[in-house]
C-alpha cells in the first residue's frame, strides 16, 4: 500500500516564481529520498501563493513528514519563500485508488477536504462509484482518495492527467455523481505540473497490469 506526505504552504508575496524554480532545481535530490516514488509541487488555482507539496512513498517512515522531503540546507532555502503553514505536512494513507498505467501523467489536481465523521462512509462509497467512471476517460492516469493518518476527517482527492484538456471531462464526471455533504472545502482545487516522477523497478513493472483498481 502506498503512503503519501502532503503539506500546504503560503508563500511570501512575489516569491512564487522563485519557489517553483527552486522546486525544479531540487528535484534531483528529492528523488533519492528513501522509498519515495513520486513528488509534485502544486499551485492553488485561485491563489498561486498557496502551494501543496505531495510525495508518494512505498512505505511509511518513522521520521516526521516534513523531514522526508528536504535536507536542512534545502529547507532553509524553501523557508525564505514561505510565509506560513496552512496545513502542516502529514502522512496520508490510501483509501481507494484506480490507475491506468498506460497513460503518461503530466498534470495533477488535488482537492483537500474536511469531512464530518457522519459523512465519511458516504465519501468512500462515492469514490467507489465515480473512480471507475473516471478511469474510462482517455488521458486520466490515476484517481486517488487519501485519508490523513493523524486526522481521519481530512481527505485528499488526487487526479493525475495526461494534460489540461481532459480537466473539463473530469469535472463533468464528478458533477454527475452526488457529492457527500462537506463541513468545508479548504481550497477549490490545486493544479500543478508533474515536476518529477521516478520509474518503477523491473520487479514492480512485472507485477502490474495496464489497469488496476484497489480498495
Amino acid at each position: 500500500m502506498a503512503w503519501y506526505v502532503a503539506g500546504w504552504y503560503r508563500l511570501r508575496e512575489g516569491t512564487e516564481a522563485r519557489f517553483q524554480s527552486l522546486m525544479r532545481r531540487l528535484a534531483p535530490s528529492i528523488r533519492v529520498r528513501p522509498a519515495m516514488t513520486e513528488f509534485w509541487t502544486l499551485s492553488a488555482e485561485d491563489d498561486p501563493s498557496h502551494v501543496l507539496l505531495l510525495g508518494r512513498y512505498r512505505e511509511r517512515a518513522t521520521a516526521q513528514p516534513q523531514r522526508l522531503y528536504f535536507s536542512p540546507e534545502e529547507e532553509a532555502e524553501i523557508q525564505a519563500c514561505v510565509e506560513g503553514v496552512v496545513v502542516p505536512a502529514r502522512w496520508y494513507q490510501s483509501v481507494r485508488e484506480a490507475e491506468n498505467l498506460a497513460e503518461r501523467r503530466l498534470v495533477v489536481t488535488a482537492l483537500l477536504l474536511r469531512v464530518d465523521p457522519v459523512h465519511q462512509a458516504g465519501l468512500r462509497q462515492w469514490a467507489r462509484s465515480v473512480q471507475p467512471q473516471l478511469l474510462q476517460l482517455p488521458g486520466l492516469g490515476a484517481t486517488r482518495l487519501l485519508v490523513a493518518a493523524d486526522d481521519p476527517s481530512q481527505y485528499l482527492l488526487v487526479h493525475e492527467l495526461r494534460d489540461w484538456t481532459i480537466r473539463p471531462q473530469v469535472l463533468a464526471t464528478l458533477q454527475s455523481y452526488p457529492f457527500p455533504t462537506l463541513v468545508y472545502q479548504q481550497r477549490p482545487v490545486f493544479l500543478g505540473e508533474l515536476y518529477y516522477q521516478t520509474a518503477a523497478s523491473p520487479a514492480e513493472r512485472a507485477g502490474r497490469s495496464s489497469r488496476r483498481s484497489t480498495s
